[in-house]
């Protein structure tokens, strides 16, 4: 009786196991239902969040691709815009070179009514150079020394380079030296020579600009007359053309500039003064050999026509033209300029006196003679 009772509950007790069970899986399965709906929401935010950034994209990149279709469109334009100014270009060079054909015919024409014995002249024959020598005396009247002089007229000429020359008017005569002031000259004037190489004969360097005031003040009280000073920019390019608009006032060869002047490619220090070509009015050395300082302060000048220009009231530099010894040819020529502070010194820096005529200012000996 007791074993028929006891059947019964074990089995319940098996079945309360088993929905014991039963139950607790279906917690579990719950629970991870709820991970995978929570999983589920993130990756879904995720995908929403990704769309919005691959919609930006998506804008960003059309935008471009507009602006790049614009830019295309501009470049093609410039590129056609390129081209026409490229074809105006070729045009106007072509009318360049006939121009110059025809200029050249013409002045074959010119040359050939002047005759051929005029044409073969050396334009310097065809011009009187007047040289003026003048003593330099002690005051018990002896002569020290002599310095030559080359009248330079008054004319009208185009000053500058290329592409910003101004007109230039010099109404008054004027003297200017044959030579550089030499270290003989100076010597006999100062009692001393400040430069770095020897030879008597060859243009004084190491002097500034202020002591070249000291040497003509020391000048003019041996003279007795305050006639000699320094030449202008405007009378210094003037002479050193000598009458031509060509850059070095000769055939404008580059290769012809070492019969005129002492450069880098033919020179390493100073030279005695007149043993180059002179130019056209009689001049030596105005190229090369050492640069020269003129009355001026330096500063750049204006295209419109001047007459008589002194340069700037005041500056910081004052110029000096001609290029020197240890330069390159460009510096040689008859526009070229440069400038240094009134008391710099170099060993590449020297001078040229100019004086007024004695019947224009100041008083002084001379005597001239047609060269």
């Amino acid at each position: 009786m007791q074993l028929q009772m006891g059947q019964p509950s074990e089995e319940l007790e098996k079945i309360r196991q088993e929905n014991a069970a039963l139950a607790y899986n279906e917690r579990k399965l719950k629970a991870a239902v709820g991970l995978l709906k929570q999983a589920l929401v993130a990756k879904t935010d995720y995908l929403k969040e990704y769309q919005e950034k691959f919609t930006e994209l998506a804008h960003k990149a059309l935008r471009l691709k507009t602006a790049f279709g614009i830019l295309k469109q501009d470049v093609a334009s410039k590129n056609s815009r390129l081209m026409e100014y490229d074809a105006k270009l070729s045009a106007s060079l072509r009318n360049e070179q006939r121009l110059k054909a025809t200029i050249e015919r013409l002045q074959q024409e010119l040359a050939s009514r002047n005759g051929p014995a005029d044409r073969e002249r050396p334009a310097r024959e065809r011009h009187s150079v007047w040289v003026e020598q003048h003593e330099v005396r002690s005051f018990q009247g002896q002569i020290i020394t002599t310095i030559d002089f080359c009248r330079i007229p008054p004319g009208t000429f185009q000053m500058g380079t290329p592409g910003r020359r101004r007109q230039v008017t010099l109404t008054q005569p004027f003297l200017l030296a044959k030579y550089p002031v030499t270290r003989s000259l100076w010597r006999v004037i100062m009692g001393a020579n400040p430069g770095c190489f020897d030879g008597e004969n060859c243009p004084v360097e190491m002097v500034s600009w202020n002591d070249v005031q000291q040497f003509i003040g020391k000048l003019n009280e041996v003279i007795g007359s305050g006639r000699y000073r320094l030449p202008t920019e405007a009378e210094w390019e003037y002479a050193c053309r000598a009458g031509a608009q060509k850059a070095y006032g000769f055939e404008d060869d580059e290769r012809l500039l070492g019969k005129y002047a002492w450069y880098e490619k033919n020179s390493s220090c100073t030279q005695s003064v007149g043993e180059t070509q002179p130019n056209d009015w009689g001049l030596y050395d105005m190229r090369g050999n050492v640069w020269e300082w003129c009355q001026d302060w330096y500063g750049e000048y204006s295209t419109h026509p001047v007459t008589d220009p002194a340069g700037p009231f005041l500056g910081a530099c004052r110029v000096v033209r001609g290029g020197a010894w240890n330069c390159a040819a460009s510096y040689c020529r008859s526009d070229s300029r440069s400038r240094f502070p009134p008391g710099f010194r170099d060993n590449c820096i020297g001078f040229r006196l100019a004086a007024f005529p004695v019947h224009s200012k100041g008083q002084g000996s001379g005597r001239g003679s047609a060269g």
